[in-house]
């Protein structure tokens, strides 16, 4: 579909550090009021953390995470999301909590990529733990 083929094209300007081309991109799917909404905002994230802007990123993910009308997929979504910035802004024990709920829920819709995303953020979150 139209959207999808957006979405892979956002992601690619992100992989390529052109997040100024993804944020744009990211933002047309979001506003579109598609079904890929959720994917659109988590590529929103990343660019903004990598600009630097995890914060506002994590307050977005926040205010998104307390919309009332998100399918479960994309109530957990938003969880991996602030999990990710979370995590990014040295709040790991916080992370830890909201990735293994996003995990938990992943699993239940058979989503093995995105169980992988959130083992990811558990490890990491972890590993700043033991650190502490």
């Amino acid at each position: 579909s139209q959207i999808d083929e957006a979405l892979k094209d956002a992601e690619e300007a992100l992989e390529q550090g052109r997040f100024q081309e993804c944020e744009d991109k990211a933002n047309r799917i979001h506003d579109s009021g598609s079904s890929e909404a959720a994917d659109a905002l988590r590529l929103l994230w990343h660019c903004f953390r990598c600009c630097g802007r995890s914060r506002a990123a994590l307050q977005m993910a926040r205010e998104a995470l307390s919309e009332k009308d998100l399918s479960p997929v994309g109530k957990s979504k938003m969880l991996l999301s602030t999990a990710e910035m979370q995590l990014a802004l040295g709040e790991a024990p916080e992370a830890l909590k909201l990735a293994t709920e996003a995990l938990e829920a992943f699993r239940s819709h058979d989503l093995p990529s995105y169980e992988g995303f959130c083992l990811l953020v558990m490890a990491n979150a972890s590993t700043d733990l033991s650190r502490a």
